[in-house]
């Protein structure tokens, strides 16, 4: 791709193509060369390919978040449930009794 300016300013570049974003900013596909146009449409190709593919991985990382989110919803319910039986259960309790001290100076030897 070679881009020679011609000795006359106002005629602009005379080898073509130009760049892809050049030709992205036109407005129309006139005044291109096949070449050109070529160049644009494999462009959008692949934008399009690109962008159906981060689709595709977007949605299935969103299935997959789903299924934690159910699997840590259905995780708190069965804490709750668990910890509601045992409210609702009595719980055996005990009271506490102090040790007796054994004081080992008042013992006679």
């Amino acid at each position: 791709m070679s881009t020679t300016i011609n000795e006359e300013p106002t005629q602009g570049i005379v080898d073509f193509p130009r760049d892809i974003n050049v030709l992205l900013s036109l407005n129309s596909y006139q005044g291109m060369t096949d070449e050109e146009i070529n160049m644009i449409l494999d462009y959008k190709i692949k934008q399009a390919i690109s962008s159906r593919e981060a689709l595709a991985m977007i949605a299935a990382q969103t299935v997959r978040m789903n299924e934690t989110i159910e699997i840590q919803k259905q995780s708190c319910a069965n804490q709750d449930a668990m910890l509601e039986s045992l409210i609702k259960n009595n719980i055996p309790t005990f009271e506490y009794v102090k040790p007796t001290v054994v004081n080992f100076d008042d013992m006679e030897s």
